[in-house]
């Protein structure tokens, strides 16, 4: 799967999933920042 929840495209990825968008796409955006934070 891609990498979906770019503050950017967040409503594209939304509309991709179906499934829960709210939920979704803030999960997307914390995994994001964890993975950020990892990363530096």
């Amino acid at each position: 799967m891609e990498v979906i929840g770019h503050s950017v495209t967040g409503k594209q990825s939304i509309t991709k999933v179906g499934r829960q968008p709210n939920q979704h796409s803030i999960n997307c955006n914390l995994t994001l920042i964890s993975r950020q934070r990892e990363a530096k």
